[in-house]
């Protein structure tokens, strides 16, 4: 399950890739969510994508158009459809024939891929995690992709990264300069790659000694780590949810973050968040006022923390 815009009007959307295809509930101004209704009949267990790790799926804007258009990573590559402005979706087209498992990105555990803008011109690009490093292709801006090129020679299987479940990895703007940066969890603690705008990255830094394995994060299922803009300055937060309930380190507009903080005692394991492959939890701004809340989908049905300079349940 995903939560994005994908009808362009400011209000995030909960998106779930179902047995039959790909599910929709549009978010409204009250932080509440419509009922479901099938928007695309793709991407579901039916047409092949029958589990996440091996054929994972994504939404972001490819074409600039200020929808999240659904970016999925199949057997003989990278699929895209893109988003109308009714909430449904076009048929998928090829969008490179590159990060499928015919390529050898067999798994999302083990060869993470993600989509981001990484030169910041506005529409997504893809970036995987490989063994050699990080590759990226650049987007069109019509929904296809550029050939890859090594984004950086690190964050890969060779350089320690041996999975994404014990090493997280995602983009993100943390310098505020509008290009989406590489943050890795490693053993140490968090690790920043600056992105040079042309899809390449800088030296990665380590930024922040916490939310890495030697501070007990061992895995993203039990303790999952985001890493978004949460209080509306437009430099990405590190927000995880640990055993008590939901931390986050401010970012400081330079690439580092503000010490770890107690947030919200909730959506910890400690209230019954033990697995977030069970129980996800994201990220975004269901109420449109510039600050991202907290959506998990737990065992009763989706549960959302407004954000008001705090989560609020």
């Amino acid at each position: 399950r995903h939560v994005a815009d994908v009808n362009g009007d400011g209000f995030a959307d909960v998106v779930g890739f179902g047995f039959s295809g790909v599910l929709v509930s549009f978010g409204s101004a009250s932080g509440s969510f419509s009922t479901t209704s099938v928007v695309v009949s793709n991407f579901g267990q039916t047409a092949g994508w029958t589990n996440d790790n091996q054929f994972h799926r994504e939404l972001a804007d490819v074409n600039g158009d200020g929808r999240a258009d659904i970016i999925g990573f199949g057997a003989a590559g990278t699929l895209v459809s893109l988003a109308n402005a009714n909430g449904t979706f076009a048929n998928p087209v090829t969008g490179i024939a590159n990060f499928g498992t015919a390529q050898g990105w067999a798994t999302q555990n083990g060869f993470a891929r993600t989509v981001a803008d990484v030169n910041g011109d506005g529409k997504a690009d893809l970036v995987g995690f490989g063994t050699a490093g990080t590759l990226v292709s650049l987007g069109n801006g019509n929904g296809t992709f550029s050939p890859a090129q090594t984004g950086v020679a690190n964050f890969g299987v060779n350089q320690g990264w041996a999975n994404d479940n014990s090493f997280h990895r995602e983009l993100a703007d943390v310098n505020g300069d509008g290009r989406d940066d590489i943050i890795g969890f490693g053993t140490a603690g968090t690790l920043v790659a600056l992105s040079n705008g042309n899809g390449t990255f800088g030296t990665a830094q380590l930024v922040l000694a916490d939310f890495g394995v030697n501070q007990g994060w061992s895995n993203n299922d039990a303790f999952p780590r985001i890493v978004t803009d949460v209080n509306g300055d437009d430099i990405a937060d590190i927000v995880g949810f640990g055993v008590a309930g939901t931390l986050v380190a401010y970012g400081k507009g330079d690439g580092t973050f503000t010490p770890v903080g107690f947030d919200l005692a909730n959506f910890g394991a400690s209230q019954g968040w033990t697995s977030d492959n069970t129980f996800h939890r994201t990220i975004a701004d269901i109420d449109n006022d510039g600050l991202a809340d907290i959506i998990g989908f737990g065992a009763a049905g989706v549960l959302t923390a407004i954000n008001q300079g705090d989560f609020l349940l």
